[in-house]
């Protein structure tokens, strides 16, 4: 199946054929650049971090940790399919889940040493 080309109208309202997004036309020739610009951060694609999910995922809460994976590796394919708000949604969520499989393992320590503390260390030992 051939891809298809992307359109933009120049200056003068002509269509002209652009290979893929990130592609410009050379200078003087009236086509409006496409891709990022530095002049809107919006169009800069999110920054998916897979370290931290995977790390969230050995290391803390792994059913969070899945999550916050699942959702940075959607960040990719939808940013290059051209669905920008779903990529930045996808971007935040993935790293929501991330800080709360953080805190899930956060409080697991504090409630095991709660527990070690005031019931597991005094109780009385039968031989």
């Amino acid at each position: 199946m051939a891809r298809k080309r992307k359109q933009v109208a120049d200056d003068d309202g002509d269509v002209v054929d652009v290979p893929n997004q990130w592609t410009a036309m050379s200078e003087g020739t009236g086509v409006r650049r496409v891709g990022p610009s530095v002049e809107n951060p919006l169009d800069h694609p999110p920054k998916p971090s897979f370290i931290g999910p995977l790390l969230v995922t050995f290391l803390c809460c792994w059913p969070f940790g899945l999550v916050s994976l699942i959702y940075a590796l959607q960040v990719p394919t939808k940013w290059r399919r051209g669905n920008r708000e779903a990529a930045r949604h996808a971007a935040e969520r993935s790293e929501f889940w991330m800080y709360a499989a953080v805190g899930a393992q956060v409080f697991v320590y504090i409630g095991a040493a709660i527990y070690y503390f005031t019931v597991y260390r005094h109780r009385p030992y039968y031989q």
